[in-house]
């Protein structure tokens, strides 16, 4: 019987990618580097800020200075932006709503930047839907390290057999079975097609209707 869900955040619950391509691309253009493709960043996304800003430097500009500069001014840039964009993807909100009343936790683990990550998750979802909301921190390893992940089981004394990982591509999958627990990987996100077919991914949901039938069954429930 399940005790906690842990969702991935961008490319699993919300269809962030336009707005955070937006954000990368200007911060590259304010600090003289050219802007890169949509298609650059789409298997990028999901790691720790400064390993995606490293990928879409120039290759002779990933100094560690660089790439500090260059994710402040990501930060500010997606900091003052409307995020006009980013919005859950269809049947989340409603699924979400329906967990949240029952005897399961909910958590959100992401590389996003703790703060933003509140504020974005607060104003799409409100303050009542999720029972944490972990985002980088810099006293604790990004995913894939599943130390995030074994903090949220040992918050809601969960174990690895009350545990499910829900997120769209390889860092989440390497994050779920670093820390020993299944993933539900969905095929609407930003990972590689490759990846999410992997055999050693236990459930697969193809649509929200389908994962909504996956965690049901995870929890014994029936509608």
């Amino acid at each position: 019987m399940l005790k906690l869900i842990v969702f991935d955040f961008d490319g699993t619950l919300v269809d962030t990618f336009e707005d955070c391509v937006d954000a990368f691309n200007q911060a590259l253009t304010d600090n003289g580097f050219p802007a890169r493709d949509p298609k650059d960043y789409r298997h990028v996304f999901g790691q720790a800020l400064p390993v995606i800003m490293k990928e879409v430097l120039p290759e002779d500009h990933r100094d560690p200075e660089t790439v500090e500069k260059v994710c402040q001014r990501y930060k500010e840039v997606y900091a003052a932006s409307e995020k006009a964009r980013s919005l859950p993807y269809p049947g989340i909100r409603g699924m979400l709503d329906i967990l949240s009343r029952l005897n399961v936790k909910l958590a959100i683990q992401s590389n996003k930047d703790q703060k933003l990550l509140d504020d974005i998750t607060g104003k799409l979802f409100g303050d009542n839907v999720f029972d944490a909301v972990q985002g980088f921190s810099e006293t604790r390893a990004p995913k894939p390290d599943p130390a995030g992940l074994y903090e949220l089981m040992d918050q809601f004394g969960a174990t690895k057999e009350q545990t499910v990982y829900v997120g769209d591509g390889m860092n989440d999958i390497m994050t779920a079975h670093n820390a020993g627990i299944p993933i539900i990987a969905v095929v609407w996100g930003q990972g590689r097609t490759a990846d999410i077919l992997d055999p050693s991914v236990e459930y697969l949901a193809p649509t929200r209707r389908a994962l909504k039938k996956i965690i049901y069954k995870l929890m014994d429930f029936n509608v």
